[in-house]
């Protein structure tokens, strides 16, 4: 019986050992290594000399005595430079090394016993020691962090010697060697920054994030590149880059700039620090700049705080509470040809120097009141602040020029705008592809700006709606306008006029260039400031503005062969240098007529009405339409209608509906569309279009159905309903603004849909289901209140028919979610954790375990009996 006993204990802890084989197989034995773990493997070029490197050693100890038993020397080679180089190879100057076992739990103490690694490996560079007091045996693990040193031009190694204390308790013994061998890409310009080493590519030396996260941004390879140089350099940006919740730190006279459309993020939720902190005179260049994921805390995208100058343009500055904070220092803060939409600009209070010098950026749509606030120490000229926003709206505490504001967004680019400050000089330089050229023929060269407004919508167009009007262009819209500081004496401005084989052949014609008075050539110029101009006045013909005092224009030449038109600007007449070019912006095209131009225009007998229909494309300078009607096509005509207000504008026309209830059947109408000017003139007359009304008939009696179709009492209208198409948008990368008008009328209503859904639409009176749910405006109300229920109903049926199911999960049993009234509401799981798929393996063996186990003890207590 004993032998059983004894026979049931062994197999029960075999057992219990089987059982918690899955427990032990998580953790792996220990082999003596050093591993580089963040970043896991080198660039193909090598680590870049400066990169911040975090290894892991794993070791096994047996020491043979109490108290301090083992030790570590972590070294690298003595010199990192070929040739007579005598800089160290590794930079441990913000190195790390874990002060506890990893495993153990054990104390580690920095630093050696007995010169131990001094003594024997004074041919090495000792990088950092420890040492421990060890149980008898042990096995551990360390972290180790250190840099390349940032001139290191040659590979080389990181070494772990492992000393133990031998039974005499007197004498080191090395039990252990662990070796890492580094490639390294020497510094060389430009440096790149990635997030991880697969993004580098080719691109070298490539900096990588690491594994640590630390105060200004130690941990991250943008702050490796930064300190791996101790003069100025270029660094550049990869593919989108994620910084971690640290500021990174800029105080070196770096250009950090993007490359390739390069964003610099965040990914986390720790969003208390800004994203950079500039204290030197470094340049931001063309990187688009967010916090990433934070929210309801936002960071701060960039505070400067340096005593130099420090400059920022062609950036795209995203989200963030204040997108450029100026700190209280002696250094001047320039920022121009960015695109802004956070919390503009900021400068703190406070009696330093420094000053805000803001040129040329769209800074709109921001999240607060003041877009921009200087303390009163800033200049804020020839900024974009929104469409219709008003300078004192937009800054506070700032320096400004009224009129020197931009009348339109400047074209954006991949990351800022689309804008240059350049040196003219007397030869003739071409900027923008071509599209404009400059120079000058008097004595000293000097900065000018040029702005590119684009050309193809009505957002292009400076001021227009406060002053100005629309043109077709054939050019870019550009402003032009001197540095402050510079007093040039002349400057010469060429601008093509290629857009098209239209502008071509009409700016070549006898009308224009193709005759010899310069005063008409189609060079424009407007000025917002002064009233010199009335509107756009041609650079070449004398000022038309109540303000030009009697000016003369100035020189302007038409070259074909070159397809462009010049004008030479100095101080002999307007626009004139001192004056005009701080506020002129320049187009090469035509201004558009006062009118319409009308698309279509038709008219149809419908059952017991005639529909009128029309379209435009364009519309100048009108306020609205009447409708007239007359029994023959030469007849009288009579206005039937109020005025329809006009709902287009020169870029994007209007679709018009209006129903004629107040008809006799069986006879001829015709009708005319009558267009009203601003001052309430008739300026265009279009038609007539005819329709014969049929034969009355008996009318038919509304019945219900078994569909249950909803009838209503016929109420007739004669007023319009009308439609804007397309919806006009202005051009922003984020965010899109979507204007919406509506016609005040008890009946009628109006909605901006897209040109092919108005066109469709219309055609039958009513609107496309698909509209009710993909646009936030109301749906056309029809003219009469039968037709409204019909078309109510309809929607309803569609949306809820077999054309529109709603989609159901791929391993749902459909037929029971189909019987679940909010079916719609419920999510299938189909996927199952590596912890659960775990707990269910060890509960089936735990099972059959217990099982064997029973019938084992059963058997050895029934086999006594049986035998």
């Amino acid at each position: 019986m004993k032998k059983n006993t004894l026979l049931i204990l062994l197999i029960s802890i075999s057992l219990l050992n089987l059982l918690g084989l899955n427990q032990a197989s998580s953790k792996a034995l220990l082999s003596d290594s050093i591993s580089l773990v963040s970043p896991e493997t080198c660039p193909n070029s090598g680590c870049a000399a400066g990169q911040r490197l975090n290894f892991l050693i794993e070791f096994s100890a047996a020491p043979h005595q109490n108290g301090p038993n083992l030790q570590l020397c972590i070294t690298a080679p003595l010199d990192g430079q070929s040739g007579a180089g005598t800089n160290l190879w590794a930079d441990y100057s913000s190195g790390s090394i874990s002060s506890t076992g990893l495993v153990s739990g054990e104390s580690y103490t920095i630093g050696e016993l007995d010169n131990v690694c001094t003594d024997n490996h004074s041919s090495e560079q000792l990088v950092t020691s420890v040492y421990a007091a060890l149980p008898s045996t042990a096995t551990d693990q360390l972290d180790l962090a250190l840099r390349i040193n940032r001139t290191t031009d040659i590979n080389g190694y990181v070494n772990i010697y492992i000393y133990e204390l031998d039974y005499t308790g007197s004498n080191w013994s090395l039990s252990a060697t662990l070796t890492k061998s580094i490639n390294v890409a020497s510094a060389s310009q430009p440096a790149y920054v990635a997030e991880t080493v697969g993004q580098c590519g080719s691109y070298a030396p490539c900096f990588v994030n690491s594994a640590d996260n630390l105060p200004n941004g130690l941990g991250t390879g943008l702050k490796d590149a930064i300190d791996a140089y101790a003069t100025p350099a270029d660094i550049n940006i990869l593919s989108t880059y994620n910084i971690k919740s640290h500021d990174v730190l800029v105080d070196k006279p770096h250009t950090i700039q993007g490359q390739s459309n390069s964003t610099l993020s965040y990914n986390g939720s720790i969003c208390t620090s800004p994203m950079l902190t500039i204290t030197a005179g470094a340049t931001l260049s063309h990187i688009t700049l967010n916090d990433g994921t934070c929210t309801s805390i936002s960071r701060n995208l960039v505070v400067v705080d340096s005593p130099d100058p420090v400059f920022l343009e062609y950036n795209t500055l995203k989200d963030g509470y204040i997108g450029v904070l100026l700190k209280n220092n002696a250094g001047n803060l320039t920022i121009q040809f960015n695109q802004n939409v956070s919390y503009a600009i900021k400068r703190e209070s406070g009696s330093s120097l420094g000053e805000i010098n803001a040129t040329a950026n769209n800074i709109f749509d921001n999240k607060y009141g003041y877009q921009v606030d200087c303390q009163n120490k800033g200049i804020v000229d020839h900024n974009f602040w929104g469409e219709g926003v008003s300078l004192a709206s937009a800054i506070s505490n700032c320096n400004k020029t009224n009129g020197k504001e931009l009348g339109a967004p400047i074209m954006t680019a991949d990351t800022g705008v689309d804008a240059i400050r350049t040196t003219v000089t007397s030869t003739k330089t071409s900027a923008f592809n071509g599209t404009i050229s400059y120079n000058h023929n008097g004595s000293g060269d000097f900065d000018i700006y040029i702005i590119n407004h684009g050309n193809g919508n009505q957002d292009n167009i400076p001021f227009l709606g406060s002053g100005s009007e629309p043109m077709t262009a054939c050019s870019n819209f550009w402003d032009v306008f001197t540095a402050d500081g510079s007093s040039p004496s002349e400057l010469v401005l060429y601008m093509k006029y290629d857009l098209n084989s239209s502008c071509e052949s009409r700016i070549e014609s006898s009308d224009y260039c193709g005759q010899t008075s310069s005063s008409k050539f189609p060079l424009w110029w407007y000025d917002p400031a002064y009233d010199v101009t009335d509107k756009w006045d041609k650079t070449g013909e004398t000022p038309k503005g109540t303000g030009a005092g009697g000016a003369a224009g100035q020189t302007t030449s038409c070259d074909t062969t070159n397809k462009e038109i010049s004008v030479t600007i100095d101080s002999s007449g307007r626009p004139d240098l001192n004056n005009d070019l701080q506020f002129t912006p320049f187009i090469v095209g035509f201004p558009l007529p006062t009118g319409i131009q009308l698309t279509s225009f038709t008219s149809e007998f419908r059952v017991s009405r005639v529909d009128v229909k029309w379209i435009t494309s364009s519309e100048n300078n009108i306020t609205g339409f009447h409708i007239l009607r007359g029994e023959t096509a030469n007849g009288t005509y009579t206005r039937i209608t109020e005025p329809i207000p006009a709902i287009g504008n020169p870029f994007i026309g209007g679709i018009y509906n209006y129903t004629d209830y107040d008809i006799v059947f069986a006879r001829n109408y015709f009708y005319k569309l009558e267009v009203i000017d601003a001052n309430g003139q008739t300026i265009e007359i279009h038609g007539p279009v005819s329709v014969l009304t049929s034969t009355a008939t008996p009318t038919a009696t509304l019945t219900r159905t078994p569909t249950q179709t909803r009838t209503s009492t016929l109420i007739k209208t004669n007023t319009p309903y009308v439609y804007k198409s397309p919806t006009k948008t202005y051009r922003s990368p984020t965010p899109t603004r979507t204007h919406s008008s509506s016609y005040q009328s008890a009946t009628p209503s109006r909605t901006q849909i897209n040109a092919t859904q108005s066109l469709s639409a219309t055609a039958n009176n009513q609107t496309p289901s698909s509209l009710i749910s993909s646009t936030k405006y109301p749906v056309p109300q029809s003219t009469t209140s039968m037709t409204s229920s019909l078309s109510d109903m309809k929607y309803d049926d569609e949306l809820n028919s077999d054309a529109n199911p709603v989609p159901l999960p791929e391993s749902a049993d459909k037929a029971a979610l189909l019987a679940d009234p909010i079916h719609d509401n419920k999510t299938v799981l189909g996927k199952v954790g590596r912890y659960d798929k775990t707990s269910w393996v060890a509960l089936i063996a735990g099972s059959i375990a217990g099982l064997l186990l029973l019938s084992l003890i059963g058997w050895l207590f029934i086999k006594p009996q049986i035998s």
